[in-house]
């Protein structure tokens, strides 16, 4: 799948962190429609619309920060926006890797960086602090790759792997129905048949391989959960609803505690905004299920 590339973002002024919450990125992709262009009864040809091959899941997208030369023992670029990742939910995070490692660790917003400190400047306590920021930032789709923070997502190599199954169904099928159609249209109406029928094969398995995907997707984000929390970054809606709809009913009645649902907040959709969370909102409520927002991407669930 390919990436769409952001210009660097701006340095940030000085701020209080925040919580961090869960961000993976891309923009929903649309499956095609198919219309049939035959009306007489005895064969039935169907052709795609668009013509354009159908992605799955969603589209990656990377940013770079600007590079930065750390000469400095214990002196890293890390961009302020990355900060709050840092913290964690009340100053867990880099309370843990400062007692792991036993260091000190300052995040210097106005000028971008991280400074870890400890007695006699340690370089491999320093060292392995640093890689516990970033194997954290990781995790959140940010990669620290030659003095360069680099954001894609954590499950591209998936998406890549499904689409070039999906594409190559996608082009089969479009090829068998624009045959299947010429056929029809020259009075061949066996072969025209013949060719629609491969067609409906290569879109079952188009649709299959999507289908594949989305849970491979899920099953990567989610094999840090219980069954009281579930992550939709890098779903279309159908699949995200069809999961959901999933554990709303495996905890129906027995639920000991509310379920977390991880809709992510939308901030790299389109134009038109977030997709999965209000799809999300629509079934709670068209359930009765109460709820209530932890924050812009996370809703957890009475059941």
């Amino acid at each position: 799948m390919g990436n769409l590339l952001r210009k660097p973002s701006k340095k940030s002024t000085p701020k209080e962190p925040v919580v961090a919450s869960n961000t993976p990125t891309a923009e929903a992709a649309k499956v095609e429609k198919v219309v049939p262009v035959v009306t007489a009864p005895q064969v039935e040809v169907v052709v795609p619309v668009a013509t354009t091959t159908p992605q799955v899941g969603k589209v990656a997208v990377q940013e770079k920060s600007e590079p930065v030369n750390d000469t400095e023992l214990g002196s890293y670029h890390l961009p302020s926006k990355l900060h709050k990742h840092v913290i964690g939910s009340g100053g867990k995070i880099i309370k843990e890797i400062q007692t792991t490692n036993n260091v000190k660790i300052e995040l210097l917003a106005d000028i971008d960086k991280v400074k870890i400190t400890c007695d006699g400047q340690d370089e491999k306590k320093i060292k392995s602090a640093f890689k516990q920021i970033e194997e954290t930032l990781a995790q959140v789709g940010w990669f620290y790759e030659s003095g360069v923070w680099i954001e894609k997502l954590a499950y591209d190599e998936i998406f890549s792997k499904w689409n070039k199954k999906i594409e190559f169904e996608a082009e089969s099928m479009k090829k068998c129905f624009e045959d299947s159609k010429a056929s029809y249209d020259s009075g061949n109406k066996e072969e025209a048949k013949t060719q629609s029928t491969a067609g409906k094969v290569h879109q079952e398995n188009m649709h299959r391989y999507k289908k594949e995907c989305a849970k491979e997707v899920f099953d990567f984000l989610n094999a840090k959960f219980d069954d009281y929390t579930i992550d939709l970054h890098g779903q279309l809606v159908n699949e995200a609803l069809e999961f959901v709809t999933q554990r709303v009913e495996k905890l129906a009645g027995n639920a000991k505690q509310p379920l977390q649902i991880i809709t992510g907040a939308g901030n790299h959709s389109d134009a038109s905004g977030a997709k999965i969370k209000p799809a999300v909102i629509k079934y709670l409520n068209e359930k009765s299920l109460k709820f209530e927002e932890i924050n812009n991407g996370t809703l957890n669930v009475t059941l």
